[in-house]
């Protein structure tokens, strides 16, 4: 397992899987997003991933930042997006997320992290069988 820790956020990268906690109540912009996304990226070496996002920090995120969180070119890295939310109020901002910036890749909603780390680890193993996913 291969760990960072970044001003923004904790990383953690084991067997295709990137979990990633971003610190306490960020607000993050498209500078922020961008230095995040090529954070992670880093630590994969630039391997395709599964990403865990846990934002149970309550973070908040700009406009400016989800656009270019689900249009990003650097989106090619990861193969789907498993995020923990608790608070109501990431929850709204999730779903405005989901309905107004359609990610371009699967994305799913969860309240604990057992459970998104259980939903990506499904979705890992589909891509194995179907020979779809080229992770190391």
């Amino acid at each position: 397992m291969k760990r960072l820790s970044t001003d923004l956020a904790d990383y953690e990268f084991d067997n295709c899987i990137l979990a990633v906690k971003p610190k306490k109540n960020l607000l993050l912009d498209k500078t922020e997003m961008e230095l995040m996304l090529k954070e992670g990226i880093g630590l994969t070496n630039g391997e395709k991933y599964y990403a865990l996002i846990d934002t149970s920090n309550n973070i908040d995120t700009t406009v400016d930042a989800r656009n270019y969180y689900s249009t990003s070119e650097l989106s090619k890295y990861r193969y789907a997006d498993a995020f923990v939310i608790k608070s109501l109020a990431v929850k709204l901002v999730f779903n405005f997320y989901i309905k107004f910036n359609k990610p371009t890749v699967l994305t799913k909603m969860f309240t604990d992290r057992d459970t998104a780390m259980q939903w990506l680890k499904k979705i890992k193993a589909e891509a194995k069988e179907n020979n779809s996913m080229i992770c190391l």
